[in-house]
C-alpha cells in the first residue's frame, strides 16, 4: 500500500509527500516548482490531490500558487509524473466547433480522477456545450468519463454522475441527478430517503470498501460561517446506514480504506490539518504522528 498526502507550506503553495501510518510523513515526493520573486510574488506550479496510479507512478492536479483544488475547479490540470519534477499533461478532451453548428462537448469543472486497475483514469467532468456563433451555453451535465493516461476517451460513460471511485469491483459514485444519491456497483443509497444526513447540504467522495461490504462517504451538513461534516458508512447488504463520525465542527475530510475495518482521512484539529486513522466499528479516532498541516490524503490498496 502507498499513502500520499498534500502539505501545506504557506503563501499558498504545497508539496506532495509520503505517508507511514505509524511514522507520519517519510519522505517529499514532489517538492512545488516555484519562485519567488524579489517583490515577494510567487509564480509557477503546486502540485495538489495526489493519487497513485495503478503502475505505481504518482497523478496530481497542477496550479498556480495560491489557488486551491475546490475553489478553482477550472483551474486544474492532470498531471502525471515519471519521477520527480517529470511530468506530463493530460489534456483535457473536447472537439474542435463547426460553422453554423453548436460545439462539441467541451470539460470545465475538471477533477476527482480516479485511477483503475486497467490504466484508465475516470474523471468526474461537467461537460459544457455551447452555441458556436455565440457562446450561448445550451447544455450542461455533470458525467463520468474514462481515459487513457494520454487523456484519450475510452468510449465509456456515466450520465449525471460525478466524484468517482474505483475498485475492481467496480465504479463507486455520486449521482447529479435529483438529491444526489451514493451509488455501487450493487446498491444505490438514496439521500432524500436516507433516515440520516437527508437533510445535508451534501453528499460527497465516497469509496467502497475492500470487501465490497460497506461505502464510506462525506456528509457536509452545513456551509456558511462554520462547516459541519461527518462521515456515513452504509451497508451494502442491508442498506443500513450511520454516522462512524458524527457531524461535528471540527471539519473532516473524505476517508479511504485502509482495510475493511479502518478509514483514513484528514481532520480539521486545532488550527491545522492531520491525518487521522478512525475505527469503523468503535469510531474511536487516532492522529498519525508528523502529520501536521497534510490534507487530500490518498491510500491505494
Amino acid at each position: 500500500m502507498r499513502i500520499v498526502a498534500q502539505r501545506e507550506l504557506g503563501a499558498g503553495i504545497q508539496e506532495i509527500v509520503a505517508v507511514d501510518t505509524h511514522v507520519g510523513v517519510t519522505d517529499v515526493v514532489q517538492h512545488p516548482m516555484v519562485t519567488t520573486s524579489l517583490g515577494g510574488g510567487v509564480a509557477g506550479w503546486t502540485f495538489q490531490a495526489p493519487k497513485t496510479l495503478h503502475d505505481g507512478r504518482l497523478m496530481a492536479y497542477r496550479f498556480r500558487p495560491g489557488e486551491q483544488f475546490n475553489l478553482h475547479v477550472n483551474a486544474g490540470e492532470v498531471c502525471i509524473f515519471d519521477a520527480p519534477d517529470i511530468y506530463r499533461v493530460m489534456p483535457r478532451p473536447s472537439t474542435p466547433a463547426k460553422f453554423g453548428r453548436q460545439n462539441a462537448v467541451t470539460w470545465v469543472a475538471h477533477g476527482h480522477a480516479a485511477p483503475t486497475s486497467r490504466d484508465t483514469l475516470i474523471h468526474a467532468a461537467n461537460e459544457l456545450e455551447a452555441w458556436w456563433l455565440f457562446g450561448i451555453p445550451i447544455r450542461k451535465q455533470w458525467v463520468c468519463v474514462e481515459t487513457d493516461l494520454t487523456g484519450r476517451p475510452t468510449g465509456a460513460r456515466w450520465v449525471d454522475q460525478a466524484e468517482p471511485s474505483w475498485t475492481d469491483r467496480g465504479l463507486t459514485r455520486i449521482s447529479t441527478a435529483g438529491t444526489g444519491a451514493i451509488v455501487t456497483p450493487t446498491r444505490t443509497f438514496d439521500k432524500a430517503t436516507s433516515p440520516i444526513g437527508s437533510k445535508s447540504w451534501g453528499w460527497f467522495d465516497p469509496h467502497l470498501s475492500p470487501d465490497g461490504t460497506k461505502v464510506v462517504w462525506l456528509d457536509i451538513v452545513s456551509v456558511g460561517l462554520g462547516v459541519t461534516s461527518g462521515l456515513i458508512v452504509g451497508d451494502i447488504a442491508t442498506g443500513q446506514v450511520r454516522h462512524v463520525i458524527p457531524p461535528t465542527l471540527s471539519m473532516q475530510t473524505d476517508a479511504m480504506w485502509l482495510d475493511d475495518n479502518t478509514l483514513i482521512g484528514s481532520r480539521y484539529i486545532d488550527g491545522h490539518w492531520n491525518i487521522v486513522l478512525i475505527d469503523v466499528m468503535s469510531s474511536r479516532t487516532d492522529i498519525v504522528p508528523n502529520t501536521l498541516d497534510c490534507t487530500a490524503v490518498h491510500a491505494s490498496i
